[in-house]
Formats: C-alpha cells, structure tokens, sequence
C-alpha cells in the first residue's frame, strides 16, 4: 500500500491521506509495506533526505527506499536526522568527522 500526501499550490498539506495498493510483487519482496505505519515514517525519511538533497541527487527517493529500504543511501538518510552524538574531546570530533588536517581547527 502506498500513501499519497496531497499538498496544495501554497505548499500546504490539506489533511488527506490517498492509500493506493501496491503490487502484489512488492509486498511480498518488501514487507515493511505490511506495517504501514513503519512504511510511512521510513517513506517520510526518504522523502526529507531527497528534499534537502535533490540538487546533488536528483533521484535520491528512490535511492533512499531502494531494496526495501536497505540501501547506503538510507543508511545516510537516517544519519541525518539522528540525535546528535555527545564527544568528549576535540580529536574525537575530527576522528569521527574524518578531517584531515586537524592541527588547523587547534589554533
């Protein structure tokens, strides 16, 4: 099953919710369209990601949802909106942030 939000000219989200069935092959290799309440927050993440991303990836919502949503992509999606990690010193944070020339960000 499927969700459509519908929204208006002004970017407004009218309050409707379209379910469409899906293909009977799709549900069967994706079962997270079971629960649908999962699917539409997985969905949701994907569609956020390729709202803030679609200049770089034009496809990035099908990137995101591919291999029932097991891609790297959503992986990365999901990363994006996670609570910010807590770090306990400076190298830490360049550790995990993979720059390379620390001694700059010292000074």
């Amino acid at each position: 099953m499927t969700v459509f939000i519908i929204n208006d000219e002004r970017g407004m989200v009218d309050g409707k919710l379209y379910l469409v069935r899906a293909r009977m092959s799709r549900q069967k290799k994706c079962k997270v369209h079971v629960n649908l309440p999962l699917y539409v927050v997985m969905d949701r993440v994907c569609v956020l990601c390729h709202e803030m991303f679609s200049h770089e990836r034009p496809n990035m919502r099908a990137e995101c949802s591919r291999n029932c949503f097991r891609s790297e992509q959503f992986r990365r999606c999901l990363d994006v909106f996670a609570p910010p990690k807590e770090f306990d010193s400076l190298e830490e944070i360049l550790q995990t942030a993979s720059l390379k020339d620390s001694d700059d960000l010292k000074r």
